[in-house]
């Protein structure tokens, strides 16, 4: 049986509310038989208990979504693609300083060492990153040299 997230919490109040009847000594017969400070030390076990049963429970679940391992062979391919050395450019469809604008930024520049990521598109190589392409955010002078998915295109400008 899983507990709901907050679950942990209301087993800690009901048995905090029974210690405190246990102090209060509204049954006579039950408190002489049992000591409050002995119940409150299995209180506190019960306690560590359930908050490790809990955290147990959502490591083996894990944590939000993981952008990485999704996207990671597409950013290995896209490394083998790109001239060692050379600058590229960064593009996404997030603001510039959206947190995931930021992740995809950083995952991007350490994926591709030892080419060296800077935002926008003034180098030769553009790479775009992005949840849902819009064709609206790439620069007419943009060209298009390989989708390797997971949103993850390179660029090149046009030659005149």
């Amino acid at each position: 049986m899983m507990l709901p997230s907050n679950g942990q919490y209301f087993i800690a109040g009901a048995l905090i509310i029974v210690y405190f009847l246990l102090r209060l000594n509204i049954s006579p017969r039950v408190t002489a038989r049992v000591n409050p400070r002995s119940y409150l030390l299995v209180v506190f076990f019960a306690l560590v208990s359930v908050n490790l049963y809990v955290h147990q429970k959502k490591v083996e679940m894990g944590y939000g979504s993981d952008y990485v391992s999704s996207v990671e062979q597409s950013l290995e391919e896209l490394r083998k693609a790109l001239p060692a050395g050379q600058r590229v450019g960064f593009i996404s469809d997030h603001r510039i300083h959206d947190v995931s604008s930021l992740a995809r930024f950083f995952l991007a520049s350490s994926s591709v060492a030892p080419s060296v990521v800077e935002d926008g598109t003034a180098p030769d190589l553009v790479i775009v990153s992005m949840n849902r392409f819009d064709p609206k955010l790439i620069p007419d002078h943009l060209v298009l040299v390989r989708d390797f998915g997971h949103g993850v295109m390179l660029f090149r400008k046009r030659q005149e």
